[in-house]
């Protein structure tokens, strides 16, 4: 039996990775026995050496989230996924190491993946799961509707994962991740949001986003084909795809939001727009020093006047007679 350390990244398909993850292991003997979110920020560049250099224990999975070479386990769906060229340039995959940029969701790469390798039985609960997440991180909700309701219950553990009250105290934040990768797969997602202690939470959250969602529609402008917003302390819960509610037609918008001490820039595309995106916004935030996918980019910067200056420039881009060609260098 090995004990392995699970790093994945903070969110919906980080969490549901590493419960496929440990599904997989369990079933053949193995284990995982931490637990640690990961997130894209300057906490992630602490330590001397930054990334190259990350505190891992080992042995250790990392799953929806950027390469490291020390990895036992490394599986991706990130276009932006090695911090290093050497890195890609030296990778090669085998039985534990995988990247897939075209996938919808880590989670379903995961559960693929370990299926075609190792035998792995994709059950009815991991189908499951994998359709959540494969629609949730690819955006393909078929209307924008669909993409802005709150009583499903992938949208509802999305709003208790994001829930910033609950990042305030430590080990409640990292039990609840805990807790979401050793249960998926076991109960469901329908169960885990009708357990008593999530109900009164999720209900507050949901009136919470839904006032969001109508303040920072008040807040939005069209900046020629992109839509620009600040998010305040009263948007910050907004969800991202909220403005486009305002100018549906709009392919494009540019987010800054305060992260309490830094600054997020994310740029979206609009999926439900007549007019399709036609730039690869991951590689456009990687050339600033962020990443992400092709429909959906994002960076973290230290004042709100290198965002602001860093937004003008993505907007005007996104605006460029020739745009189509523009993303992959600046």
């Amino acid at each position: 039996m090995s004990d392995f350390h699970l790093y994945y990244h903070d969110d919906l398909d980080g969490t549901a990775s590493g419960a496929v993850f440990l599904d997989f292991l369990r079933k053949r003997g193995d284990d995982l026995v931490s637990f640690t979110p990961l997130e894209y920020n300057s906490q992630l560049e602490a330590n001397p050496g930054g990334w190259e250099n990350h505190d891992f224990q080992h042995p250790f999975v990392l799953v929806d989230f950027q390469y490291h070479p020390k990895a036992d386990w490394w599986i991706d769906h990130h276009a932006s996924a090695f911090k290093k060229p050497e890195w890609q340039a030296s990778f090669k995959e085998d039985d534990q190491h995988h990247w897939d940029a075209s996938a919808p969701s880590a989670c379903g790469l995961v559960a693929r993946f370990l299926h075609e390798h190792y035998g792995y039985e994709l059950s009815p609960a991991v189908a499951d799961l994998v359709a959540v997440v494969d629609m949730d991180d690819s955006a393909a909700y078929p209307t924008l509707a669909s993409a802005l309701e709150l009583d499903s219950p992938g949208k509802q553990i999305q709003l208790l994962l994001g829930d910033t009250e609950s990042k305030k105290d430590h080990g409640q934040y990292l039990a609840f991740r805990e807790f979401l990768i050793k249960n998926f797969i076991v109960l469901g997602m329908e169960k885990i949001v009708r357990l008593p202690e999530y109900q009164p939470r999720i209900k507050k959250l949901q009136e919470q986003r839904r006032v969001a969602d109508a303040l920072i529609q008040k807040l939005v402008s069209l900046q020629g084909k992109v839509i620009y917003v600040e998010k305040n302390a009263a948007t910050t819960h907004a969800a991202r795809w909220a403005p486009y509610v305002v100018y549906p037609e709009a392919p494009y918008s540019v987010q800054i939001s305060d992260k309490g001490g830094e600054f997020k820039i994310g740029i979206g595309s609009n999926k439900w727009s007549k007019e399709k995106s036609t730039v690869d916004l991951g590689a456009l935030a990687r050339s600033y020093g962020g990443g992400g996918h092709r429909g959906v980019g994002a960076l973290v910067v230290k004042s709100k006047s290198e965002a602001m200056r860093i937004a003008k420039e993505i907007i005007g881009v996104l605006n460029a007679p020739d745009v189509s060609s523009r993303g992959s260098d600046r």
